[in-house]
């Protein structure tokens, strides 16, 4: 445990600091009040990881959502724009996003990860929710909301950009991923548990999946490694039979564990099966343009999934219009069953006769497999697969991923490119 004078020297940090961000990470689970305390005493926007998300995004007046490549801008400001940074549970491995100006202190159980991803200047060893409870006295209330307004407000513009995305899309072709991701979050139940695959699953899940404060996210995150989503989700299924579970996956990491999905059928488990079929390794073929390669290997020859599904007694439907996408709410989910078998994507259409002909209902927990078409045309900035230039990598990342960089953090990301 931390010393008392350190944890002074702490308070006192914050106290003469005029702008703090806090930084939460996993480590925060069970410190939601005792974050938001101390970011209501102290005017501080609160940033996440990806695996904070869920512990930290709901019910958050506070909250300027993720950095890194996946997050957004707001997170990423107020970090670079504090006197004082306070990482809280977290060993968030992408230090490229970490700033080096603040004053940086770090709060975390495990102490060797104090100091491992950035510059420290004070460094607390113990349990997040109590080293917080016992902060709290020592800090003065501060009434300047400057540095928290400008966050918010960023994240705000921000939020209305990503919802662009899904507002307003009945013509397009082919079907957005980002479209379907937010109908997800829109109509699963508030105590979800959602599986996300590496890669862009996990773009789509960071910015359009909700945490609730019940809700699981759960991914393979530090390890990036591919096709996690199924087979987790077969677990979660089995350890809370009576919840929802979700998988989204890519086209190539359910490629990848096709036995999982028999193992799936075999057991009779109502998991929602989601395929993001874009007919490639999305993510990874970005990386190899972003760093001037020609794309190589990463594009797939993928079956049709939902016939696959039905090959194995399972309701499989495809999906590549977005009036396809049509789940008002849970309760206007088909239900359907194959031999008491159900798994699956996307649900499209609402027929209370084959519910009827099943005898029962079984809301979210019953449905089908669809395969979601969701190529984006690529941006004519490379020639033969190579950027002709690191501000053309920014432009791709910036309308393939939705980002909208301002000149000084396109400059930055250049920098970053250039060091690589």
């Amino acid at each position: 445990m931390f010393l008392p004078g350190k944890l002074g020297a702490g308070g006192a940090k914050g106290n003469s600091s005029r702008r703090v961000t806090l930084f939460c990470g996993s480590g925060c689970k069970g410190a939601h009040a005792e974050v938001l305390a101390v970011a209501a005493a102290l005017q501080a926007p609160v940033g996440h990881t990806f695996r904070g998300k869920e512990w930290m995004e709901h019910d958050n007046p506070y909250d300027v959502g993720m950095t890194g490549l996946l997050g957004l801008r707001a997170a990423y400001q107020a970090m670079h724009a504090c006197d004082v940074l306070l990482l809280l549970g977290t060993d968030f491995p992408y230090d490229a996003f970490m700033p080096v100006q603040p004053h940086i202190a770090q709060v975390d159980i495990r102490p060797e990860v104090l100091g491992r991803r950035s510059r420290l200047d004070l460094g607390l060893c113990g349990d997040v929710r109590e080293t917080l409870r016992a902060l709290l006295p020592r800090l003065e209330l501060r009434e300047d909301r400057t540095h928290l307004e400008r966050a918010l407000d960023t994240l705000a513009h921000e939020r209305r950009s990503l919802d662009a995305h899904v507002r307003d899309v009945s013509s397009h072709r082919p079907l957005h991923p980002e479209f379907v991701a937010a109908t997800l979050d829109a109509v699963a139940a508030e105590d979800a548990v959602f599986t996300v695959d590496t890669g862009m699953c996990n773009v789509w899940a960071a910015r359009y999946i909700r945490g609730t404060g019940h809700r699981r996210i759960i991914g393979s995150f530090n390890h990036s490694s591919m096709a996690n989503a199924l087979p987790q989700a077969i677990g979660a299924q089995l350890l809370h039979p009576d919840r929802q579970v979700i998988s989204m996956s890519g086209d190539g990491g359910f490629a990848m564990l096709l036995g999982d999905f028999l193992t799936l059928a075999q057991y009779e488990l109502p998991v929602k099966a989601v395929v993001f079929d874009n007919g490639a390794l999305g993510m990874v073929k970005l990386e190899m343009q972003a760093s001037g390669y020609p794309d190589w290997q990463t594009d797939l020859v993928n079956p049709d999934f939902a016939k696959l599904a039905e090959a194995v007694g399972v309701m499989g439907v495809r999906v590549e219009s977005p009036g396809d996408v049509r789940w008002a709410s849970v309760d206007n989910l088909p239900i359907y069953t194959v031999r008491n078998k159900t798994t699956g994507d996307v649900i499209t259409t609402t027929d209370p006769g084959k519910a009827n002909r099943t005898g029962k209902w079984a809301d979210m927990n019953r449905f089908k497999v669809p395969s979601l078409r969701g190529l984006t045309a690529r941006a004519p900035y490379f020639h033969n697969g190579v950027a002709k230039d690191l501000h053309d990598v920014v432009k791709f990342y910036e309308e393939s991923l939705g980002f909208d960089f301002t000149d000084e953090e396109e400059e930055d990301l250049v920098h970053f490119m250039n060091a690589l």
